[in-house]
């Protein structure tokens, strides 16, 4: 993994955390600490985009998301609306293979969010 993936997976995780605040799942108000990939990090096509993720807490990240993966899909879908669910599920089914100039170009947009939710203020 190059340094410039490392950069996006940090940027992706401060723009879900931020964005939710608090832990997806149902019933449970503890921080968000962990972005969580309901389609997998290896689903490149998915792995940036924050729609893509719940913020989680550290308990549920390790625990409820990966064993109760239909309703972890469920959560996102209500989240997210049916739409945009299905056009992320499609998206994480493709093969991507990003180089450089792509990463840089998600760590900008990443940054950018960032930006929009207030990280840091």
């Amino acid at each position: 993994m190059t340094s410039l993936e490392k950069d996006c997976d940090r940027l992706l995780q401060i723009v879900v955390v931020e964005r939710d605040k608090v832990c997806q799942r149902p019933g449970c108000n503890n921080p968000a600490t962990a972005g969580h990939h309901v389609f997998g990090r290896s689903a490149m096509g998915t792995r940036y985009v924050p729609d893509a993720c719940l913020g989680l807490c550290v308990e549920d990240h390790d625990g409820w998301a990966r064993t109760d993966r239909m309703y972890v899909l469920n959560v996102l879908c209500i989240k997210i609306g049916v739409k945009r669910f299905r056009e992320i599920g499609e998206m994480s089914k493709k093969v991507c293979r990003f180089r450089a100039a792509e990463f840089r170009e998600i760590r900008q947009q990443l940054r950018m969010m960032i930006k929009g939710v207030g990280v840091g203020r």
